[in-house]
């Protein structure tokens, strides 16, 4: 007697791409987790308009890039930015 076998969607393995990007999600979720923790800031951050456009720049230039400082943020980019919306 010889069963057929059917194959089921929900015993498929899954994807290489698709449990890396699980992974990579996760990681992503507990690192600004931690900074939303520890900044005191409040959790709609993730859902800002900014916040992939910053992300994707850090991806872009890579891990070697550190971030710039508070100094540099307030002193030179915050400044550069102030001017944009005034003009």
């Amino acid at each position: 007697m010889d069963p057929v076998l059917e194959r089921s969607k929900s015993s498929k393995q899954p994807k290489l791409t698709t449990s890396f990007l699980k992974n990579a999600k996760a990681k992503l979720g507990k690192a600004m987790s931690k900074l939303i923790l520890h900044e005191a800031l409040p959790a709609r951050i993730v859902e800002s308009p900014f916040l992939q456009p910053i992300l994707q720049v850090a991806a872009k230039v890579g891990k070697s890039v550190k971030s710039p400082s508070a100094y540099e943020v307030i002193r030179v980019y915050l400044e550069e930015e102030y001017k944009e919306i005034q003009e």
